[in-house]
């Protein structure tokens, strides 16, 4: 990856050790980290004696001790940064707030759903709301801006960031978000501040500033109090520069593995629709295919409870077709109230509940012995009668899975049963023909993942920068 390619960086110093050598012998930097160990307890016992200021006294203090030079920095800067107050740097407005009865037509608006954990966003599918003409210019985004949590649901989401680029047409934002538009004049490089508000830094204050650890609400007068760096413009250049292009790298993984998903789905809908047919060894014509229910093909199995129970070994269904996983979510269970069954490797497992919701797959080696409730049962493929990756390929396209909601039973929530799973009628292949699909569709999916992999290793390798090139 180009943008992995060692940059010209070297590690910071804090501000002690820069006033003195810049290599230090260990011997001496033992002493100096000894003797501010000792500048901190009495500290400490200072602020024992400091009455109800203690704890504010004693953040004061840790602050004003932090090193203002980064820990990874390109080798042509030194010095410490400088630390300003947002508002001396930006000014806020919060967004729109509007009804339902307004959605649907009229200005595009960004609302928190939009954050997920994009620098920038595409504006082609935001929602729109019919707003006032005279209403809505106070509310319009500018290239160069950056949007903020402010309040939602998810506490994890609030201070969570959005890079306003490439605005060519009217675009809004929601009540829940907070504008920050920078002031004119000022020697600093937007795209810097918006990589800063994606580092754990600016969360750690956002937490302080807005009283603690459940901070549900981020308001204009936090942003404005937030203390952020200010190094010079040629090194906010520098590090944005550098930063653009380990996210241009990120953005063309994602897309090619949206372009392989796209591919995928395609690929898919022409097989099971007899549009696109493999041909034998020999290159002749399969011969056509047969509609079985997958009760002829697949059948219940003896239901085994674990003798010796143990809650890690609890198996969950994702919805969308996003496979199995194991179930940490144990605190609140109660094992006398419901029955588990031992589950096996091979077997497709499901959720009756959210079969019409992509809630299924077939159970890898290594959840070989795992349990589910009877709400998540498994069913055995019958031997030398079907390829499984080929039903699991077939009941995947989610314009099929949605429509099995039309045999759920009973109220409230609705149940797609065992027996009524079986009666689903399929039209299957040969088996040289199912395996033949099966094969294919896994080739593109072994691709996907590899183009995964590398999104997350190159989001690992962002992290693990943006850890330490701010302060």
């Amino acid at each position: 990856m180009a943008a992995q390619n060692k940059p010209s960086l070297r590690g910071g110093t804090t501000k002690q050790t820069a006033e003195t050598k810049r290599n230090v012998e260990p011997g001496k930097k033992q002493a100096v980290q000894k003797e501010t160990s000792l500048r901190g307890q009495d500290a400490r016992r200072n602020d024992a004696a400091t009455s109800s200021k203690q704890t504010v006294q004693s953040k004061r203090n840790a602050k004003s001790k932090e090193p203002r030079i980064p820990a990874l920095r390109f080798k042509e800067f030194e010095g410490e940064w400088e630390k300003v107050k947002f508002g001396k740097l930006a000014e806020f407005k919060n967004g729109l707030n509007f009804g339902k009865e307004q959605e649907g037509t009229g200005l595009k608006v960004i609302g928190v759903g939009d954050f997920k954990n994009h620098m920038s966003i595409s504006y082609d599918s935001l929602s729109k709301v019919n707003i006032p003409e005279s209403h809505k210019e106070a509310f319009l985004l500018k290239d160069n801006d950056l949007l903020f949590v402010r309040s939602n649901g998810n506490k994890d989401l609030i201070g969570r960031a959005l890079f306003l680029n490439k605005v060519k047409e009217e675009i809004g934002y929601s009540g829940f978000t907070i504008r920050a538009r920078f002031n004119q004049g000022l020697e600093i490089h937007p795209y810097f501040y918006a990589i800063f508000f994606k580092s754990a830094a600016p969360k750690k204050q956002f937490l302080l500033l807005g009283g603690g650890t459940n901070i549900s609400n981020l308001n204009q007068q936090i942003l404005s109090g937030l203390e952020i760096p200010k190094p010079s413009l040629p090194e906010q250049q520098k590090i944005a520069s550098f930063l653009s292009a380990v996210d241009k790298k990120i953005q063309q993984l994602t897309k090619k593995k949206e372009l392989l998903e796209d591919y995928k789905k395609g690929v898919m809908q022409q097989l099971f629709t007899g549009k696109l047919r493999f041909k034998d060894e020999y290159g002749n014509e399969f011969p056509d295919w047969e509609e079985k229910r997958l009760g002829e093909v697949m059948q219940l199995p003896e239901k085994v409870k674990p003798t010796n129970f143990n809650v890690d070994k609890l198996l969950t269904v994702k919805l969308h077709t996003k496979g199995l996983f194991k179930n940490n979510n144990t605190e609140s269970l109660k094992l006398g109230a419901t029955n588990y069954f031992v589950r096996r490797k091979g077997q497709f497992i499901y959720g009756k509940q959210n079969l019409f919701n992509g809630a299924f797959g077939i159970i890898p080696d290594e959840f070989d012995g795992f349990y589910s409730s009877g709400d998540i049962p498994s069913i055995d493929f019958i031997p030398k009668k079907v390829v499984p990756n080929f039903v699991l390929f077939y009941l995947s396209r989610k314009n099929y899975y949605s429509r099995l909601e039309n045999i759920a039973s009973g109220s409230g929530s609705k149940r797609i049963h065992e027996k009524t799973f079986l009666e689903i009628k399929v039209k299957f292949p040969s088996l040289e023909e199912q395996q033949k699909i099966a094969n294919y569709l896994s080739a593109i999916d072994t691709k996907i993942e590899a183009v995964n992999q590398q999104i997350e290793k190159t989001q690992e390798f962002k992290k693990g920068l943006l850890q330490r090139m701010f302060v």
